[in-house]
């Protein structure tokens, strides 16, 4: 399965194919090109992103004050390493809805 932002998109790079990062509803950083991601990414890119070696995370508020999605990625390529939700002294992996969620929130 794909998730819904990639089922909607179109190809229109050259290059691998994409591969969701939601095929079994929760992250998986085998993925490439996520149309969820990028969107993802584009929020996390709006707010302040850390930088070292190549390697960005990035921290972005959710829901309340003690909620937060984290996101990791290598330069500016297809795929997004790392996504976690941190809610109060809980880290999980991102899940699919969650993510829709988000992007909902964020007006994307």
């Amino acid at each position: 399965m794909t998730c819904l932002h990639c089922k909607n998109r179109i190809k229109n790079w050259n290059g691998d194919d994409p591969k969701c990062a939601f095929e079994k509803n929760i992250f998986d950083s085998d993925n490439w090109m996520c149309a969820t991601m990028s969107k993802l990414r584009g929020i996390a890119e709006r707010h302040e992103v850390s930088y070292n070696e190549d390697q960005y995370l990035a921290v972005i508020p959710i829901k309340d004050e003690a909620t937060f999605l984290i996101l990791s990625w290598y330069k500016h390529r297809g795929r997004i390493e790392g996504a976690w939700i941190v809610d109060s002294a809980l880290i999980r992996p991102l899940s699919e809805q969650e993510a829709y969620d988000i992007i909902e929130m964020y007006g994307e």
